[in-house]
């Protein structure tokens, strides 16, 4: 027989909370819960999905961040500085192939293959005759500019691949899309199989995007295709290239939508360009002036005069226009000029008075700069030069304030690399192999088997500014010596591919090489000029001359 003993768990002593402590604890969740009271309890936002927190008001958001881009300085700027750091002046492919895997010897001879694809992308990705752009207007950087302005901004972008015949070899090209055009069609609410104008499987994998034959604004241009009519285009083709290259950042799970990042921002921004309209009307005010006559006037008897006029009549305005009648006589009589100019002389009792208006806030530009500091954490660029004031900046804070930023932008450019560069890659690649303008690594006929072990790497821009330029450039030496930097990580960070470089320095030594010069010479040696004495006279001077 089995005795069972039940046991009374009891918390050991030492996690006893005194009761002080227990009553912080539960004012504390119940502030928490109820807000703290007072203005907070009013603060009682509703707790919505993704997509119903976004698809409701995000037209408005865009309307009202573009709105800002084009008229507000600094909105501008947010922009600009945004689309200098992501995109720069143009993206270098740097393809990373899986080589081991592809069955390649060694890395050289895998570098030789990525190579000769580089190099054929770049031809057809920046030719002059725009192949990469359907509108024939772009070139692939200054398409990706415009897909990362639209994602900053509007919060998403919106791209379709064609194939459209008629210039150069391939056909593959990007069609921008407004993302205004991308909605249900006429008559069909969000469920949870359609949303935004994205249609979707129970998982919420997009599968279709329904987007407007053009824009809903187009209705009074006279356009020739219905505004109101809608296509369906699938995400992708059924052995997975894809059409439809939608960008946008996730910032919740079963997000369908993107979100302008000008969102937090729209509010302060434009609160800040009032303050700046009325600071500037208070400055125009300033500089103008008001010159009036004072004079007595006996307000006794004219008060009288006010007391014994009828209802509806002022008395008081007869004697003051008598009055003003007759000084304008009398100065006009006056003709006493000093040096061509004349001098008025005043009646008896008058003075002549200069009224000038005051400034009403003398704090007005720290206050702009601590709005600026709010935008710019807001935005994700930095403040000072949002703002473009560097008074107050040394090399500790601008070194500090780049570093913290350019991680913002680094993530940036990688989810669009990850959500527009790379599928627009695959995708021209695949072309490119059907056409045999690049082929298969040996052993491989199968594109799409290997397709995951070629569409590898990432594309590359302008790299983070040098503040002190010395000091990062030993920097960078230090980190090639011991070895946890390469030539490619340095070269990257100034948009550059490594081996151009290396082309280029062993074309420039054998030509220095041809025209006499030591490579390896440093200072003025380097250049081919002897170095100058004190009298002016060098080296081989001396030796001529004995």
């Amino acid at each position: 027989m089995t005795e069972t003993i039940e046991l009374t768990p009891v918390a050991p002593e030492s996690t006893t909370l005194p009761a002080a402590v227990m009553a912080s604890v539960v004012n504390a969740y119940r502030d928490a819960k109820t807000l703290g009271g007072g203005e907070l309890a009013l603060w009682r936002p509703r707790n919505l999905s993704a997509d119903a927190a976004i698809l409701r008001d995000h037209k408005l958001i865009r309307a009202r961040a573009r709105d800002l881009v084009r008229n507000d300085p600094l909105a501008k700027n947010a922009v600009r500085m945004n689309r200098d750091a992501v995109s720069g002046s143009g993206l270098k492919l740097a393809l990373r192939i899986d080589w081991q895997t592809l069955g390649f010897k060694n890395i050289a001879a895998a570098n030789e293959y990525q190579d000769h694809i580089v190099r054929e992308w770049e031809a057809y990705a920046e030719s002059i005759e725009f192949q990469a752009d359907a509108r024939r207007q772009s070139t692939f950087s200054q398409l990706f500019q415009t897909v990362d302005q639209t994602d900053f901004v509007d919060g998403e972008s919106l791209a379709v691949l064609e194939m459209k015949p008629g210039v150069g070899l391939y056909q593959t090209c990007a069609n921008l899309i407004d993302v205004d055009r991308l909605e249900n069609p006429v008559g069909v609410a969000d469920s949870n199989f359609i949303r935004g104008g994205i249609e979707r499987d129970i998982y919420g994998e997009p599968l279709a995007y329904h987007v407007r034959e053009a824009h809903p604004a187009d209705v009074g241009l006279g356009a020739l295709i219905n505004p109101m009519a809608h296509k369906r285009v699938p995400r992708m083709y059924p052995w997975g290239r894809p059409i439809v290259l939608h960008t946008f950042d996730h910032a919740r799970p079963e997000q369908t939508r993107g979100v302008s990042e000008f969102a937090a921002a729209i509010v302060p921004m434009r609160m800040l360009g009032q303050y700046n309209d009325t600071e500037l009307q208070t400055a125009i005010t300033q500089a103008a002036f008001a010159a009036v006559i004072k004079t007595e006037v006996d307000w006794s008897a004219a008060m009288n005069v006010l007391g014994t006029q009828a209802k509806g009549q002022n008395g008081l305005w007869d004697v003051a226009k008598a009055h003003l009648s007759q000084a304008a006589e009398y100065y006009e009589g006056r003709d006493i000029t000093f040096n061509g100019a004349k001098i008025p002389h005043l009646l008896p009792n008058e003075s002549l008075d200069v009224l000038r208006s005051t400034h009403p806030n003398a704090n007005f530009e720290a206050f702009e700069s601590a709005f600026i500091r709010k935008l710019a954490a807001g935005l994700g660029v930095e403040a000072h030069e949002l703002g473009k004031n560097y008074r107050e900046v040394n090399y500790s804070a601008a070194r500090a304030a780049l570093e913290s930023v350019w991680r913002t932008y680094r993530a940036r450019r990688t989810r669009l690399v990850t959500q527009f560069a790379m599928p627009f890659f695959g995708a021209w690649l695949e072309e490119a192999v059907d056409l045999g303008t690049v082929m298969l690594p040996p052993g491989h006929s199968d594109f799409l088997a290997i397709r995951p072990y070629l569409v590898k790497g990432t594309f590359v821009a302008w790299g983070k500014p040098k503040v002190d330029h010395y000091k990062e450039r030993q920097g960078e030496e230090l980190g090639l010596a011991m070895g946890v930097e390469t030539l490619e990580d340095i070269t990257a960070n100034d948009g550059r591919n490594w081996r151009d470089v290396i082309d280029q320095r062993a074309f420039e030594r054998e030509y220095m090489i041809s025209r006499g010069l030591d490579p390896d010479a440093t200072g003025p040696e380097m250049a081919g000029v002897q170095p100058v004495d004190e009298a002016g006279d060098n080296a081989n001077d001396k030796r001529d001359a004995a």
